[in-house]
């Protein structure tokens, strides 16, 4: 592939336990999960992704996951009582939710990758964001750990209760934006442009189906929808390759001078990778200008 286009759902998920995601899923099947054909591996891109482990056929519906086995809120009260339940089992007390979260990224991973925790690199790449970025970056900073990780989590991993990526008009439980998920095993599945299957969830249960043949070896890729790279880092935490959805945010050149300065200052910061390509991409039209007139 010419192209990197394929990005996990969190750059962080470099450390879950293959024996914790095994755990999960034997969890899973014992209480009437369909799991077939697929394993827990490190992707190419030091990430954790799905892999086929045999032919999965075009229509074939490998993963059903009853949505009872995850974690079911209202959209927008989903922090607060999950993060209790964090709270829980970092104390060694028990959630119902245990063995998902030990396969879930660590608060010291999420304050890593997001940006919303480094309040010194948004003030350095300031014109980047929007006055509403900001003010929801500092809101989430405000949250306790446990709120704030569970936060993070759920924007990144939960699913719309509603929501569909194939087009089957009924396969839904719910109407959209009204409920939201959070179940395991899925929400290792990456994002691809061109992704290889497509889920619903219908009768209280998550469906993954095959779009088309799915060979042993291959990732599993759904598709997290078309958005720029503002929203894709905000809410997952990487940026794609080649994003033909511009940042619609216009970028003088004064302001690309002063990221430029930003961009030398912080380019061995580990926490500063997204905000770089960020401002690479945002100011490139003025990069390009400027080797232009050179």
């Amino acid at each position: 592939m010419a192209l990197m286009y394929i990005f996990s759902l969190l750059t962080f998920s470099t450390l879950v336990s293959s024996d914790a995601f095994d755990l999960l899923m034997q969890e899973y099947k014992d209480s009437g999960a369909i799991l077939d054909g697929f394993e827990l591996a490190f992707t190419k891109r030091k990430s954790r992704g799905l892999k086929a482990t045999r032919l999965i056929r075009k229509g074939e519906f490998f993963i059903r996951i009853p949505t009872q086995l995850g974690y079911n809120c209202l959209k927008g009260s989903c922090a607060i009582p999950l993060g209790k339940e964090f709270e829980k089992h970092e104390n060694g007390l028990h959630s119902r939710l245990s063995t998902w979260i030990d396969t879930l990224p660590s608060f010291d991973e999420v304050w890593t990758t997001f940006p919303h925790f480094h309040s010194d690199l948004i003030q350095d790449f300031k014109y980047i964001f929007t006055r509403d970025d900001i003010r929801t970056m500092r809101v989430v900073r405000g949250l306790n750990n446990h709120t704030a990780h569970a936060r993070s989590i759920f924007a990144s991993r939960g699913f719309d209760l509603g929501a569909a990526s194939v087009d089957f008009e009924t396969r839904t439980t719910r109407p959209p934006g009204q409920e939201m998920l959070g179940l395991g095993v899925i929400d290792m599945l990456n994002h691809h442009p061109m992704p290889n299957c497509g889920y619903f969830i219908k009768d209280h249960v998550f469906h993954v189906v095959a779009a088309r043949n799915i060979y042993p070896g291959e990732e599993i890729f759904i598709s997290y929808g078309k958005h720029d790279n503002k929203a894709f880092v905000l809410t997952w935490g990487f940026s794609q390759a080649a994003n033909p959805k511009q940042v619609s945010l216009m970028m003088s050149r004064e302001k690309c001078n002063t990221l430029t300065n930003s961009i030398a200052q912080h380019r061995f910061d580990p926490r500063a990778k997204l905000f770089v390509a960020l401002a690479n991409e945002m100011c490139l039209p003025h990069l390009s200008s400027r080797k232009r007139d050179l």
